[in-house]
């Protein structure tokens, strides 16, 4: 399918590697590949358990002292897909088109975030003719369900001084720094009581998403929340069946559905949530589906107050801004999911900040609520920031070279979202860091597609920067 799109090396390997699935939680198909090209072309290699892989390539024959340059991306995707689509993420491989300006896949997610930085850093481990110091290839695992193979990565065999990470998605935007985060998992028992009455299944959805760092800024909804509060200011006439909502935690929900039992009207809270977010989600619409007279087992009155009154009230959205960088979020938290199990509600709570002190100040208060609504929390996947850098070699130089192959100065920025920068920093004190990459469109949804021709100025870019900071006397 791309055999006809240039930069051919890195687009190959993309096709190749779009064959293989690699969802979070599901990297040992695509780390065993990385491991036989290895093995292959008789790089150095080490693979660890979480199928993070390190490959090493000498410098060209110039550069063979310069100080090491990582170059960093991850192997997972998210998961998403059309309603209706038939894909089996676990099994199938993307099936990809194109029109020649850009690159998406049939129904799905494309994976461009971040199997393009797999796909170059293949393509350069690849080019026997690419001029650079000696490099350390570092292909993470499970990122995008909390950096996970970032936090347990070890680099005992790394000495890089600088770390050029490639999961960006906007051409011209280096980031150089970005908050932490960490994930509230929480749980709130339920009882039940069996009662008979007229069943409907409410719908929230057409919601646009998105990513929780990225994009949360844009202040759009959030499915688990709103629907949430129409059920609860909707009065006591129903009961819950269930609730379930969104998925990943690094996704904003688009769709939240409820079963109830009763005869509950919801139409006029609606119509509140509708005022507030039509201009910011033009797409929104809420379904009333009658399911008839039904038999069923619904939450008993304290859980089902318990469970709306955590829903309703946990933080979502930009809670502040930077104290110091105009237009950036500080601090801001995702109702990620909602799910109903037999004995508990359960669901996960993404909370990113500037600040730890901020970040475990809204975990506080996301534990004051449930307190008073009977349920517990734990928390996971903790990491830490990645600090702005006033005096960095690695951003002059990509700063300068941008301006001189393109004849256009670069925005340098710091980001809400999170990146691996920060953890592979701690684990390598004075590591150097500055990350980019090409455009790519709708992340984390069906709509991703990225853009040709930034992909092959991005990596005309980054196969200039390498040999620039070869050439660097003082590098």
């Amino acid at each position: 399918m791309l055999e006809n799109v240039s930069p051919a090396a890195v687009f190959s390997y993309f096709e190749r590697i779009s064959s293989i699935p690699r969802g979070s939680g599901n990297c040992g198909g695509i780390a065993d590949y990385i491991e036989g090209f290895a093995r292959t072309k008789k790089f150095f290699f080490k693979r660890d358990s979480y199928n993070n892989i390190i490959v090493k390539k000498p410098g060209t024959e110039l550069f063979q002292n310069r100080p090491a340059v990582m170059l960093q991306g991850h192997l997972d995707m998210v998961c998403e897909k059309k309603s209706g689509a038939i894909h089996d993420f676990r099994e199938d491989p993307l099936l990809l088109q194109t029109d020649g300006k850009h690159v998406w896949a049939d129904g799905t997610t494309l994976g461009a975030d971040d199997g393009i930085a797999v796909a170059m850093m293949l393509a350069i481990l690849e080019d026997d003719t690419a001029m650079h110091p000696p490099l350390e290839c570092v292909f993470t695992s499970d990122e995008e369900i909390g950096l996970i193979g970032a936090q347990h990565l070890e680099l005992s065999e790394c000495s890089a001084k600088y770390l050029i990470n490639l999961d960006c998605d906007e051409d011209g935007v280096f980031i150089a720094g970005c908050c932490g985060g960490v994930r509230v998992r929480y749980q709130i028992p339920i009882s039940r009581i069996t009662q008979k009455g007229q069943g409907k299944r409410l719908i929230l959805e057409g919601l646009q998403g998105g990513h929780s760092g990225a994009q949360i800024h844009k202040n759009g909804g959030n499915a688990v929340g709103l629907l949430a509060q129409i059920l609860q200011v909707s009065g006591d006439d129903f009961r819950l069946v269930s609730i379930s909502g969104g998925d990943k935690d690094n996704v904003i929900p688009t769709r939240c559905e409820a079963v109830v039992l009763g005869d509950g009207s919801f139409a006029d809270a609606y119509e509140m949530v509708y005022q507030e977010y039509a201009e910011r989600e033009p797409d929104i619409r809420f379904l009333e589906e009658d399911i008839g007279q039904l038999e069923a087992a619904v939450f008993s009155a304290d859980s089902h107050r318990n469970v709306l009154y955590f829903l309703s009230h946990t933080p979502w959205g930009v809670l502040s801004m930077h104290p110091d960088i105009e237009g950036l979020v500080g601090t801001s938290a995702n109702l990620a999911a909602v799910e109903t199990k037999t004995g508990c509600a359960c669901g996960t709570v993404s909370v990113r900040s500037e600040s730890t002190e901020d970040r475990d100040k809204v975990c506080a208060r996301i534990a004051d609520l449930l307190t008073m609504a009977g349920g517990n929390e734990y928390r996971d996947g903790a990491y830490p920031g990645w600090a702005y850098s006033k005096n960095s070699v690695l951003r002059q130089t990509m700063v300068e070279t941008w301006q001189d192959m393109f004849g256009e100065i670069p925005k340098v920025e710091v980001i809400h979202a999170g990146l691996e920068c920060g953890v592979l920093q701690s684990k390598l004190p004075g590591l150097d860091a500055i990350a980019f990459g090409p455009e790519i469109f709708g992340i984390h949804t069906p709509a991703e597609r990225i853009n040709i021709a930034s992909v092959e100025k991005n990596y005309r870019f980054l196969l200039e920067v390498l040999q620039r900071l070869g050439e660097k006397k003082h590098a």
